[in-house]
């Protein structure tokens, strides 16, 4: 997008104003400024871009406190995975995986529900089949673990990341900067089936339902696919 400004030919040459006035908006600087960084008064002016863009930039997180009031909204789940896949992508360092156990309750059941189908069910908020974070990345979550502290919606920031217990600080709320552990539990499904997995999942985008109840100052729509 060009946007341009028209000034007096005979007036003292600003050239400030005038890159202010007349400039290229390229999609760098439009993330950049939906994640609300400002660019003119920041020194120095040259800094590691927050999101990984279309040609591959690196980026880097310096700070929690911007995750906890900036989100990426989408209206289907499909978008949000994407949007989150693609931006942990872009952040350099090791990811750690973790892949659920799908069960049965009712044995005589296994042969109607092979491992197969457990595994490619994906319904509102269940966790997912596989689960990859890196340290630092933002998580919400998915179910009430210890109220008020850990509630459905409590967004979180990555801090460690064992076997079975995810260590994270609570970004929201009244208790933020809290450091907690979230374990491995089981998820309950409307017919006799658990999930073993953290409930958890990333929390760059989410949906416009899930983002109910967030405090936010600045949201990034993501209207790529149609609502309706």
């Amino acid at each position: 997008m060009a946007v341009f400004g028209v000034g007096n030919v005979a007036a003292q040459l600003d050239e400030i104003n005038q890159y202010h006035l007349g400039r290229y908006i390229s999609s760098n600087e439009a993330v950049w400024r939906i994640l609300s960084f400002s660019i003119h008064e920041r020194h120095p002016t040259v800094v590691h871009l927050a999101v990984h863009l279309e040609n591959k930039q690196r980026v880097y997180f310096t700070a929690d406190n911007w995750l906890s009031t900036h989100a990426i909204l989408a209206a289907k789940n499909i978008d949000v995975n994407t949007i989150n896949f693609t931006i942990q992508n872009g952040i350099p360092g090791e990811t750690t995986t973790y892949k659920s156990i799908d069960t049965v309750v009712n044995q005589d059941e296994v042969v109607n529900y092979p491992t197969e189908f457990l595994n490619s069910l994906d319904l509102p908020g269940m966790p997912p089949l596989v689960l990859t974070l890196k340290i630092g990345v933002p998580i919400i979550l998915l179910r009430n673990i210890n109220p008020p502290r850990l509630c459905n919606g409590t967004r979180l920031s990555v801090k460690k990341m064992m076997n079975n217990v995810i260590e994270a600080t609570i970004l929201t709320g009244k208790f933020k900067g809290e450091d907690v552990r979230i374990p491995m539990i089981p998820t309950d499904m409307p017919f006799e089936f658990k999930r073993l997995q953290f409930p958890v999942q990333l929390a760059f985008a989410m949906t416009v339902n899930k983002a109910q109840g967030q405090s936010l100052q600045v949201c990034g729509l993501n209207l790529e696919n149609p609502c309706f």
